[in-house]
């Protein structure tokens, strides 16, 4: 074997288990990836014995709500603690792990939970680095928060052409997505006026990555409701909250949401009335045919 051949299997061998150690929290699981797991779904058994002796083998599975309180632990450990930093010579190594995970995890669905786990990731280390003083870095770091939203929307539509479950994808990529808004707010209060046009398009970036992935899976009106709970949490927010919805009203992020849904509503199939009318006719012209 050549050296050079040798020499990078020994450097592989170590850095994985150093880059398992980095990547923080499994937002499918709620379990730290320090214990070197991806994502696997474990459903334990409890077993008990009656009167008789019998044995008795029965699922002790997680419930959705607890799965979802999971997903919401685990989103915020995520933000209180993203790992390697974009500033540290060995930041490369999250990379390689996060595309190790990426490659051993064959459900689109969970694909798609992990995309946007990297995005909840990529936001709280932004965060990391304002504190740090570095906002110029930072800013410079959610261009990658962009390239997982497009990730993310990519395993979605898979997800749904098989068949996946909608509700539970949508709400745990919802409940990410929420974080990802919280820390982006905090951002945006720390940053320099001349960056904070940056933090809005992640913002914006943000709530149109999940609106579409919504919009995939369950469809236009859904979509719209999502909008239309994310400006309600701005709603109930304080004065930054309320200033941030004004610049994205002013990017027309919420612009005619009421009434958007109220068209889905009233037209669910979403066809104009001129070519439902047209279809109606042609439909009655071809009953007075076939008579």
């Amino acid at each position: 074997m050549k050296p050079r051949n040798l020499i990078f299997i020994i450097t592989f061998a170590a850095i994985v288990p150093f880059a398992a150690h980095a990547t923080d929290v499994n937002l499918n699981t709620g379990v730290d990836s320090n214990a070197d797991t991806a994502i696997i779904n474990v459903q334990p058994l409890a077993v008990q014995a009656d009167a008789n002796g019998e044995v008795e083998v029965t699922s002790t599975s997680t419930s959705p709500s607890q799965a979802l309180d999971a997903a919401r632990q685990a989103a915020d450990s995520i933000v209180s603690n993203p790992g390697i930093l974009p500033d540290s010579k060995w930041y490369f190594l999250k990379g390689w792990w996060e595309k190790i995970q990426l490659t051993f995890t064959f459900d689109s669905a969970h694909k798609a939970e992990l995309e946007n786990t990297f995005a909840l990731k990529r936001v709280a280390e932004a965060q990391k680095l304002v504190e740090k003083g570095k906002a110029d870095l930072a800013q410079q770091h959610l261009s990658q928060f962009k390239s997982a939203l497009d990730g993310m929307n990519a395993r979605v539509e898979k997800a749904k052409a098989q068949g996946k479950n909608a509700d539970d994808l949508v709400q745990k990529l919802e409940i990410t997505q929420q974080r990802q808004q919280d820390v982006l707010n905090n951002i945006y209060a720390k940053v320099p006026e001349q960056a904070k046009a940056g933090i809005l398009n992640a913002m914006e970036q943000s709530s149109k990555g999940l609106e579409n992935a919504v919009q995939q899976m369950q469809g236009t009106q859904e979509a719209q409701q999502l909008r239309a709970r994310l400006q309600t949490h701005l709603d109930q927010g304080g004065d930054l909250e309320l200033q941030i919805k004004e610049k994205l009203n002013e990017r027309g992020v919420f612009q005619d949401i009421k009434s958007k849904i109220k068209a889905v509503e009233d037209n669910p199939s979403g066809i104009s009335p001129v070519n439902q009318n047209t279809n109606q006719a042609g439909e009655n012209t071809n009953g007075t045919n076939g008579e």
